[in-house]
């Protein structure tokens, strides 16, 4: 029995004894109009829900794993993707989690991108203590290493094109350690 809708029957409502059906057959687009819309399956749990001037939630066995929100979306669970990922704009971008890089048929790469004219920092924190920091000092041309909350200036290891400083950013040779104790203990 098909429940037909329109002067050439281009919505149609039916079953087939197996499966119902909603089929849009005809111009134009199906759309449904809600103040808000739910989606459940036949023991009431949503698959989705969309709120008017709100936000839509997508679940998985009736728990929410994605909601659009006004400032972006927020994911629970695990992201898996087969392309890139990428996360721009000013602002900080938080990943509550570890983040895996792993390519098994080439080299797995982590690309971060500045300003020409800036420095490209890696920080590393504790409990939101920052303890150390890696990262490419525009200024010196050179890989810096630094302890504790200095900037990019008090590294206490550089790594340039002439060689590697200890406890100077301007390394004079190919090694060049600095300061009253410069000596290599045995």
């Amino acid at each position: 029995q098909y429940l037909n809708i329109g002067t050439g029957n281009d919505l149609q409502i039916y079953h087939d004894g197996s499966n119902s059906y909603i089929s849009d057959t005809g111009t134009g687009n199906l759309k449904i109009l809600a103040s808000n819309l739910d989606i459940q399956d036949s023991g009431g749990d949503d698959y989705i829900k969309a709120i008017d001037n709100g936000g839509v939630t997508i679940y998985h066995n009736g728990n929410e794993k994605f909601q659009t929100k006004a400032t972006g979306i927020n994911v629970t669970g695990e992201i898996t993707a087969s392309g890139n990922i990428s996360a721009s704009g000013a602002g900080t971008h938080t990943f509550g989690g570890d983040i895996k890089i792993d390519n098994p048929s080439t080299v797995g790469q982590l690309f971060i991108d500045s300003a020409a004219t800036s420095d490209v920092v890696i920080n590393l924190s504790n409990t939101d203590t920052q303890k150390a920091k890696i990262g490419w000092d525009h200024s010196e041309s050179a890989l810096a290493f630094v302890v504790g909350t200095g900037n990019m200036s008090q590294a206490g290891m550089v790594l340039d094109s002439t060689g590697v400083g200890i406890g100077t950013t301007s390394p004079g040779e190919l090694l060049h350690v600095a300061g009253a104790a410069n000596q290599l203990a045995q």
